[in-house]
C-alpha cells in the first residue's frame, strides 16, 4: 500500500477516538474546530491549556467564579465564549448560557458565531444529537433540548 493510502486509513481509524476526545476535552475540541472550521491549525500556547482546564472546571461545577485576565488578542473570546460555549452546550444541552459584553456589537456578533459553529458539519460530527431549536435570533437562541444562549450588554 502506498503511504498516502496508509495515512488516509490511519486517519479514518483514529477519527472516532479523536471525536470522543473532543467531547471530553475542550482543548482537543478547539484544535479540531480550528482545523475543520477555520481551516488552520490552532497556534496554542501554555496559557491556552490552563484556560481550557479552568473552563472545564466551570463546566463541571467545580469552579463557580472565574476571572480571565490576559491581554487583548490572546484568545479570551475565542476560548471562553466561542469554543467553550459550543463545547459546553454539546455536553450539557439543557443548560443556558448568559453572555454579557461591554459593546452591543460583540453581544450580537459573538453568540451568532457560536450558533454558526453549532450549525456546522464539523460540530455535528462531534455532537450529532445537538440541533438548534426554532428561536434562532443572534442575541437569543435555543437548542431543541431547551438549552441555549442569551446575550446582552452591561449597559
Amino acid at each position: 500500500m502506498s503511504e498516502d493510502i496508509q495515512r488516509v486509513l490511519a486517519k479514518k481509524k483514529a477519527e472516532p477516538i479523536r471525536l470522543a476526545m473532543c467531547r471530553k476535552d475542550l482543548l482537543h475540541f478547539a484544535r479540531y474546530m480550528f482545523e475543520e472550521e477555520y481551516e488552520t491549525p490552532l497556534l496554542e500556547s501554555w496559557y491556552h491549556t490552563l484556560l481550557c482546564k479552568a473552563l472545564e472546571k466551570v463546566a463541571s461545577g467545580e469552579v463557580t467564579r472565574l476571572i480571565i485576565n490576559v491581554p487583548p488578542a490572546y484568545g479570551k473570546t475565542e476560548f471562553a465564549v466561542r469554543q467553550f460555549a459550543s463545547w459546553f452546550l454539546g455536553n450539557a444541552n439543557k443548560k443556558r448560557i448568559i453572555y454579557t459584553s461591554y459593546s452591543d456589537d460583540l453581544a450580537t456578533k459573538t453568540p451568532a458565531e457560536v450558533k454558526e459553529l453549532i450549525k456546522s458539519a464539523s460540530y455535528k460530527k462531534v455532537f450529532p444529537d445537538i440541533d438548534l431549536g426554532r428561536k434562532t435570533a443572534d442575541k437569543e437562541w435555543y437548542l431543541e433540548s431547551k438549552g441555549g444562549m442569551f446575550s446582552t450588554t452591561v449597559g
